[in-house]
């Protein structure tokens, strides 16, 4: 008898009389039921880390010329979380975002990054549902393309 209960506890199996094997129920353990913690979000992320379900609404498309450019959201009643910024035609230097909410409150998000051709940054703006009525891309010293040849920024939001 004590080999049978040995054999069960060791194995997990009951055989019955009839030669059935027979499962031991699983034990639940409480190291299951464990929450994982998400670190924040840094503000400025390669937008190789941002989720495939995001959806972005492209707010416009410019050539980068002179110190900075300001663009007017045209629906100020658009919550808005993160912005991406993406660089078409040439690498793009940027220094800072400042974005004016429909309050007047500015928020400045410092960037000081040179998103190659192609590529993009993602803002996350600091809190949520933020009502944006500007936006604007400060530059930093561009590099030397030809004359013919701007660089061309593309901001969307989310």
């Amino acid at each position: 008898m004590n080999k049978l209960i040995s054999l069960f506890v060791s194995t997990g199996l009951l055989v019955t009389s009839a030669g059935v094997a027979l499962a031991a129920p699983e034990r639940q353990d409480a190291r299951d039921h464990r929450v994982e913690v998400q670190p924040p979000q840094p503000q400025v992320r390669d937008h190789r880390v941002a989720p495939a379900t995001w959806r972005w609404d492209e707010l416009t498309s410019v050539k980068v010329t002179g110190k900075s450019t300001t663009i007017k959201v045209a629906r100020k009643d658009a919550a808005i979380d993160s912005l991406r910024l993406e660089a078409a035609r040439g690498p793009v230097a940027i220094k800072r975002v400042v974005v004016t909410l429909t309050s007047g409150k500015r928020v400045t998000v410092q960037v000081d990054a040179r998103i190659a051709a192609g590529d993009s940054k993602v803002l996350d703006l600091p809190g949520r549902n933020l009502r944006v009525a500007r936006i604007q891309v400060v530059y930093g010293a561009q590099p030397r393309m030809s004359k013919n040849v701007r660089a061309q920024l593309s901001i969307a939001a989310r």
